[in-house]
């Protein structure tokens, strides 16, 4: 499946917003998955949840896209302290 340019960004206000191919804003979920039905197919999962957590969280937390290279890193980050 296709999916258009995604950018995960902030809207003048300070609010999380999503981009759509330079010209589409989105601060809504149902619009956003109206828009790119694509987000909604298993295969992109991993963007989806991106766009979710961006529009709840902001920059504030991240997706977890690989959660063994996540694990090492924590670990190794946890030993050294």
């Amino acid at each position: 499946m296709h999916l258009p340019q995604i950018d995960l960004t902030i809207d003048d206000n300070g609010e999380p917003m999503v981009v759509v191919d330079d010209t589409q804003d989105f601060t809504d979920l149902s619009t956003l998955f109206a828009a790119v039905p694509a987000l909604t197919e298993p295969d992109c999962a991993g963007p989806a949840a991106q766009a979710v957590n961006h529009l709840s969280e902001g920059f504030s937390f991240g997706v977890i896209l690989d959660p063994v290279a996540f694990a090492e890193a924590y670990w190794a980050r946890y030993e050294s302290e």
